[in-house]
This record gives C-alpha cells, structure tokens and sequence, in this order.
C-alpha cells in the first residue's frame, strides 16, 4: 500500500489488484509500518546494513486506495510473476535487478476478515561474484477510524 524504499533498491508496494485477484480493506484512517532488513554480504563478509523504518498515518478514502492489486502495486526495478491470490490474500513471485545483480522471491499480503487490518512480507534475494544480497520486508496496516480534515 504503501513505498518500501531500501537503501539500495527502492521497492513499492503501493496497492494490489488484479480483474480476478484483489483483495480490499476498508475506507478510513490507517496507520502503517513498514521494515525493511538488508542483508549484504561481499566475500563471505557480513556488511553492516541498518534496517529502515517507515511509520504513516493516511487516509484511505477513495476505492483505489482501498483496492490491493498487482495492477496497481509499483515495485521499481522488478517485475511481478505468477500472481495467485483469494478474497483475503494475494501473494506473488517478483524477479529484480539492483546494480546488475538479479534477485528473485515473493511477497504476500493478508487482510482481516474484517478488513480492518493488514500484514505483508516480503523476501528477495540473490548472489553475483563475491556479493550477495537478501532483502526482507514486513509491512502492517490497521485502520485508527474515520478520515478527518
């Protein structure tokens, strides 16, 4: 619903839908929280990464903002593959390209039955010479009530 930027590849996962596989949360207030852990290792050598965060409060009003789909979501530098999804999940395989190295994995997002919340994840990860890379990605959503303003 939101952007997963990470430091070295930016990742946004702005909203999912497909004709045949979406899924929906309800309008209103919505808190969420995003993390992003990077693992980056050169030569065997563990790099000293520090994972980011990302706290938003956003009124979700129209139906394109409460609309989850693979049409809608943006994931720069990835492309997505092999969607499958229900009425409370849709997950997906995402092949991306950072600094000439491929990564492959999957993401998923769950909603509530009652629509009122959210979680997701997120892991991809690859390898080239001597770097490899691993990216996971948490992502949760709850709705705080009503828009105001």
């Amino acid at each position: 619903m939101r952007e997963f930027v990470i430091g070295l590849v930016s990742i946004a996962v702005a909203g999912f839908a497909s004709a045949q596989e979406a899924i929906t949360v309800n309008k209103g207030s919505w808190d969420t929280t995003l993390s992003m852990l990077p693992e980056l290792s050169v030569f065997g050598v563990l790099q000293d990464m520090d994972p980011e965060f990302e706290f938003t409060t956003e009124c979700w009003a129209s139906e394109e903002d409460t609309r989850l789909d693979v049409e809608t979501i943006g994931i720069d530098n990835c492309d997505v593959l092999d969607t499958r999804g229900s009425e409370s999940h849709l997950s997906f395989d995402l092949v991306c390209e950072m600094e000439g190295i491929e990564l492959e994995g999957d993401a998923l997002i769950v909603v509530a039955p009652d629509r009122n919340s959210l979680q997701g994840s997120m892991v991809i990860e690859g390898e080239a010479e001597s770097v490899s890379i691993r990216m996971v990605g948490l992502f949760s959503g709850y709705k705080t009530g009503a828009c105001t303003g």
